[in-house]
């Protein structure tokens, strides 16, 4: 067991039990591998989930070494996801769609980069 695993599962067992006390809809999502518990009240639709999941992604696109191989897919991917994400319930306008133009562009280059000489 890692360090600090214990107490993190003593509270994520504490956790659990207070949503099971209290009386509105809410749910947990624990992700053991990683020490992650994620506590979700009866208004968190899929959508809202997917764009808070999507800052954790932009985070880390956005801290990661450019020099990093898989940076720019990364980058791309998340650029992408979050004008879809964004857009999901109206139309896609113009910029919107050069900007997802410009990601794919992105993201074939970092693919054509990746691919080994031959």
């Amino acid at each position: 067991m890692e360090p600090g695993t214990r107490d993190f599962d003593g509270f994520c067992s504490e956790v659990e039990r207070c949503i099971e006390r209290h009386a509105g809809p809410l749910k947990s999502e624990r992700y053991a591998d990683a020490d992650i518990l994620k506590v979700f009240g009866d208004g968190a639709s899929a959508l809202h989930r997917a764009r808070h999941g999507l800052e954790d992604m932009e985070e880390m696109a956005h801290t990661v070494a450019e020099h990093h191989p898989y940076w720019r897919m990364l980058n791309s991917i998340s650029e992408m996801a979050r004008i879809v994400l964004d857009r999901w319930e109206d139309t896609i306008p113009d910029e919107d769609m050069d900007q997802l133009a410009w990601a794919v562009a992105g993201m074939k280059d970092a693919l054509d980069r990746l691919k080994p000489e031959g």
